[in-house]
């Protein structure tokens, strides 16, 4: 082979060498700019955005530099708007604190509303509907197990996450009662 050849090949394989170093370097550099955690297929859809926007790159690179599926990204979801159901079951729970989900779902389709048992364990959830009822049977003083039991929690940590609030009130209830007391055991001796 002829030492011009022999050039001309090794500058081929240069230049597609510095052609994948610039590939390799734009694909880090947007996922630098992303930089946020993508979870969900709406997070991920955004990122392919941004990248397509930001970058110019085609909708078939950004779906591979991010990690997802084209289908995902081209897939909008078409769920019903659930501003009309949304409303019902916060106020069915005001109405009748001790229900849960199920109860609601049971109620719900008797006044003709078309809804699966996790939809409205969904609204439930997102309503926090959960967590109020969490906290009341912490005023009341429930453990732990018996809120987890009632409400559907898994674990202890999310117990305690959600009885926060009614915990510190608790504690506040008992100083100022330790307060009180304090006081007329003071006043009491200042009598004699």
């Amino acid at each position: 082979m002829s030492e011009a050849k022999r050039l001309r090949s090794l500058e081929d394989e240069n230049a597609k060498l510095k052609r994948l170093l610039a590939e390799a370097m734009l694909d880090i550099a947007v996922l630098k700019d992303i930089s946020a955690k993508m979870v969900t297929p709406d997070a991920k859809r955004d990122a392919v955005d941004h990248a397509l926007e930001e970058f110019g790159l085609s909708e078939r690179r950004a779906c591979r530099v991010i990690g997802t599926d084209r289908t995902s990204v081209r897939c909008r979801a078409t769920r019903d708007d659930d501003g009309v159901l949304c409303a019902r079951p916060t106020a069915l729970a005001q109405e009748r604190r001790r229900f849960g989900y199920r109860r609601l779902h049971v109620l719900l389709r008797r006044e003709g509303h078309a809804v699966n048992k996790k939809r409205v364990q969904r609204l439930y959830r997102e309503e926090w509907l959960r967590k109020t009822a969490a906290i009341r049977m912490a005023e009341a003083g429930a453990t732990n197990a018996e809120i987890k039991a009632w409400t559907g929690h898994k674990t202890d940590s999310e117990v305690a996450r959600d009885i926060k609030a009614a915990n510190k009130a608790r504690l506040a209830d008992a100083a100022a009662a330790k307060m009180a007391n304090l006081e007329t055991g003071l006043a009491e001796s200042d009598r004699k």
